[in-house]
């Protein structure tokens, strides 16, 4: 039976706390209107074979209704002897644990009734096997996303979670750690989430598939790395607005629980690739040390940041593209028409696929070819160095890349549109001119190549509209199938949409710093405000095919047919 989002928070119980104090923080759980908590289990915390605090918090959730989530992790003899302490406990909800921390087969053994969560190491480094139970990912903006400026981070948070629904194929995937308070030393980048930015984050999950949602933290710990940090609580236990709108979504969702329970999302026709041999590659030829904007394509991120940034480009147009690694595609699909697969900024693309890739264009699919992808093979080979598996698909071959610092604009067909450092030429095989963008039919489908990083361009230069525009050219059959999409672009709009029993539900977050009226083409009309929040004063609106958004706002919005 399926089960509405679980929103919980992280508890951090630390040895010195009295039995008044932990269940002070269970008593806490349930003012932010939740049911659910994850509770971190530290090794040195326990005794002489005791687990003395956390039999506390195990009492303390019992007597509130909380469930847990015990994260572990340690040496093999202490995590099991965890499971074998709190298996049989009706409180414990699910385990959890850091991909290679821990052992899947000894704990299952043990406890074969209780879910395994098993989270990325990092934002790209999902489980290495397919998840057996489910799959978690981490979103903490002030320790991980320094990559992005802050005014793109909530549709960089829309990649990861997509990412993960993807890497999690028929398991469910949990975001098991999202920032709800500021970070003062630990991290990069100190970083305070705004009320809005948290609920754009929550909903973006849900939108994307999530089951569950843990925010780090509902109080912050008092002697640790994180000493004062990430408390969705201020510091002296008190709610704060951010938990007041996190008790507010909490609210939303129970009280439509037949709604969220059945909402799945919407799967999109458009999936960008990444390719994990790409990540390895970059980490073996990009700079470091002190960075230089001019040549930010040769830093490593980059690959990162040009498939973000595809993503980006493509859900301005109100299409929240699929987002999944080479491997987790349906390449050998019997009927290709209508698909289309984007390669971004993949420099190593893995020699295997060659042939399921041709075998996708030449049953109807569309492959949008950009920057360096395809450079290298999986064994850091030049792959144009010599003859090219792909030539008949493609219509050719890269002649070379020419580098030049910055940004700058290049003519491609009658676009001028904007590339950081690289710019290519293609070989037209059939007429053999050299060009900046190549088109090839291939049997029933078609490919698109212009070896310039033009969605990284795009993004870095923040010059997005022409690009957008020739994207929305390209992709405009393809995006008929789609239920909604944007009438014309929207920067830094975020839209997933979820099939209810009440029809077509849409989840709209602006990010940008400036009101947004985001109006839809076609018979669909608002149906009913599920949810929305406030701009100081200002509420989000929705009429007729039309939704208005301020700064931050989220709106979760039913639709209708017009003749409903």
């Amino acid at each position: 039976m399926a089960e509405t989002p679980i929103i919980a928070v992280q508890l951090n119980i630390e040895p010195d706390r009295t039995d008044s104090q932990v269940d002070a923080y269970f008593h806490a759980v349930g003012q932010c209107g939740l049911s659910h908590c994850r509770i971190v289990v530290h090794e040195e915390y326990c005794h002489e074979g005791g687990f003395g605090i956390y039999d506390t918090a195990f009492l303390s959730a019992g007597k509130h209704s909380v469930r847990i989530i015990l994260s572990i992790s340690g040496q093999k003899d202490f995590y099991l002897s965890v499971v074998r302490h709190f298996a049989s406990s009706p409180h414990l909800l699910a385990w959890e644990y850091r991909d290679g921390d821990c052992d899947y087969d000894s704990i299952k053994a043990i406890d074969p009734d209780h879910e395994i969560i098993v989270t990325g190491k990092s934002l790209t480094d999902f489980a290495k096997d397919s998840p057996k139970d489910a799959l978690g990912v981490s979103v903490m903006p002030g320790l991980d996303y320094g990559w992005f400026p802050r005014r793109r981070i909530g549709k960089a948070v829309a990649a990861f979670c997509d990412m993960a629904s993807s890497a999690a194929g028929d398991k469910p995937f949990w975001v098991t750690e999202l920032q709800g308070g500021s970070n003062i030393y630990s991290g990069e980048h100190c970083f305070t989430p705004t009320l809005h930015e948290i609920s754009q984050w929550i909903w973006t999950a849900i939108g994307a598939g999530a089951k569950g949602i843990i925010i780090k933290s509902l109080n912050s710990p008092e002697d640790e790395l994180l000493a004062g940090e990430m408390s969705l609580l201020n510091l002296q236990g008190r709610m704060t607005p951010r938990a007041e709108e996190v008790a507010s979504i909490a609210r939303t969702i129970s009280q439509r629980p037949e709604l969220f329970a059945a909402a799945t999302p919407v799967k999109s026709p458009v999936t960008v690739i990444y390719t994990r041999e790409s990540l390895m590659a970059e980490k073996m030829l990009c700079r470091t040390g002190s960075f230089d904007p001019d040549y930010e394509m040769r830093y490593e991120g980059a690959v990162v940041k040009s498939f973000v940034a595809a993503y980006e480009l493509i859900s301005d147009m109100g299409v929240i593209p699929d987002l999944r690694e080479i491997s987790e595609y349906d390449w050998d699909i019997a009927d290709a028409r209508g698909r289309c697969v984007v390669f971004a900024g993949q420099i190593s693309v893995p020699t295997g696929y060659y042939p399921r890739i041709a075998g996708f264009v030449k049953r109807g699919g569309f492959v949008f070819v950009e920057g360096l992808s395809f450079c290298f093979d999986e064994h850091m080979n030049s792959v144009f160095s010599r003859e090219f598996p792909l030539a008949n698909v493609f219509g050719g071959y890269v002649e070379e890349y020419n580098c030049r610092p910055g940004c700058y604009k290049v003519r491609i067909g009658k676009h001028k549109l904007w590339t950081q450092l690289f710019a290519g030429y293609v070989h037209n095989e059939a007429s053999g001119e050299s060009l900046r963008m190549l088109r090839n039919k291939y049997g029933r489908g078609r490919v698109l190549w212009i070896p310039s990083a033009i969605a990284f361009g795009a993004a870095a230069s923040e010059h997005r509209k022409l690009i957008t525009s020739f994207l929305k050219k390209e992709l405009e059959g393809i995006m008929e199938g789609l239920p909604l999409v944007f009438s014309r672009r929207r920067y830094a709009v975020t839209m997933h949409q979820m099939q209810t029993p009440e029809g077509l539900m849409t989840i709209v977050s602006n990010n940008s710093a400036h009101r947004k009226r985001v109006k839809f083409p076609g018979n669909k009309r608002v149906s009913s405000m599920v949810y929305m929040n406030y701009y100081h004063d200002h509420p989000a609106k929705a009429r007729n095919r039309k939704i208005k958004l301020r700064t931050g706002q989220t709106a979760v919005v039913l639709w209708k047919d017009k003749e409903q």
